[in-house]
């Protein structure tokens, strides 16, 4: 099944189409070397969160506020 057989496009959208097929193939190589490099660096990631960063949401965190953060340190001064 071909992708004109779903949807009739005009030029504009079939271009608009092809440039991001082109953009996403692009993308993907550019991976694929980089985790190649790496591997011959003997930096190759240990998880598949290190090797794309992008694919993970970032983990949360919490702000501490300045006069808890005090207090802790004064107690562990000691």
């Amino acid at each position: 099944m071909n992708i004109l057989d779903l949807y009739e496009m005009t030029l504009y959208e079939l271009k608009i189409m092809l440039g991001n097929k082109r953009k996403g193939l692009a993308e993907h190589l550019y991976k694929e070397a980089v985790i190649i490099g790496r591997l011959f660096n003997k930096d190759f990631p240990k998880t598949s969160e290190e090797a794309f960063p992008e694919l993970y949401p970032p983990k949360k965190t919490y702000k501490v506020s300045s006069w808890i953060m005090e207090r802790y340190q004064k107690q562990n001064r000691r």
